[in-house]
This record gives structure tokens, sequence and C-alpha cells, in this order.
């Protein structure tokens, strides 16, 4: 797989745009405000538009997730992968300072979260009425491992591509 095109980056969509207008709003003030204001509201209303954007993408996946991938972290990178109830839930666990979600030459869903020890890269699939099925008949104990997580989004008929509808 090569590296993904990215569809939908936080800094790209809303950084500059942010801050350039609040810098306009607040430009007519008798104090002006410093980088690090500006920023921190720019921030803000990033994060409140942001969420918006990915409730109406989360909305159009009805599934439970299956994700796989690394996580970047201070002391290198590390393998990993989990089961969400839905994409809501993916992206309410993760954390990030720049979101970017592309799609692979597979067509599943890469999602890129840029944080302060790294970089975490998740590839995303939906599982199918047969995957759910599946992780249902599994021991508890066995649901959340390498291998399981691995076989189901391996797997066509446990999991399939995600289609990243309005995000673009």
């Amino acid at each position: 797989m090569s590296f993904p095109e990215y569809y939908f980056s936080t800094y790209e969509r809303f950084e500059f745009d942010y801050q350039c207008r609040i810098a306009e709003m607040f430009a007519e003030d008798d104090e002006p405000m410093t980088d690090d204001e500006l920023g921190e509201l720019a921030a803000e209303e990033i994060q409140y538009d942001l969420e918006n954007v990915l409730f109406d993408f989360c909305s159009n996946v009805c599934g439970k997730i299956v994700m796989t991938g690394h996580a970047g972290l201070w002391d290198g990178a590390h393998e990993g992968g989990s089961f969400f109830e839905d994409l809501s839930d993916f992206f309410d666990a993760v954390e990030y300072d720049e979101l970017m979600i592309g799609t692979s030459d597979d067509g599943d869903l890469i999602v890129t979260c840029v944080h302060h020890d790294g970089r975490n890269v998740w590839t995303l699939r939906e599982l199918t009425t047969r995957g759910e099925e599946y992780i249902e008949e599994l021991p508890y104990w066995e649901v959340d491992t390498r291998e399981t997580i691995e076989h189901v989004f391996a797997s066509e008929d446990l999991s399939c591509t995600i289609d990243p509808y309005g995000l673009f």
C-alpha cells in the first residue's frame, strides 16, 4: 500500500482561514490580540467546526469499526488495533493536534493523528453483518486480540471499506 492521499486536514481546512477571520474581527479593538491569543481563539473555532464535520461524516457510517495501524509514541512506533461500536467512538478515543483523513489505494479509510509525541496512522474498515456476527460469537477474551483484529480486517466478508462521503 502506498502513502495515502489525504482529502481532509484540519490544518489545511481551518487554521489559516480562522486566524485571518479572528484577526479581522478584533482589528478594531483598542488592544490588539497577541499571536497566542489569536491561535487559542482559532483553535476553539476549529474544534467546534471539526466536531460538526465529523458528526456529519460519522452519521453516514452505521456499523461497527475495526481499526489497525500504529501509534507513534515517545519511545517509538507501536502496532495496535481495536474494535469500536461506531465511527464516533473511534474519533472520541483518538487524540490529536492535527487530524488528516484520506484513503489508501485499496479504498480503506486512513486516519492520521499528529500529536506532541508523534504520529498515529490508523486504517479503518466497517464490519459487515457477517463480521458483527463473527465478533459476537467469539469468547470475550479473544475479541481484542491482534489475531482476531487482523483476521477481520483482512477478510472481505467480515469487513468492507468506508465511503468518505461528506469529508471533501
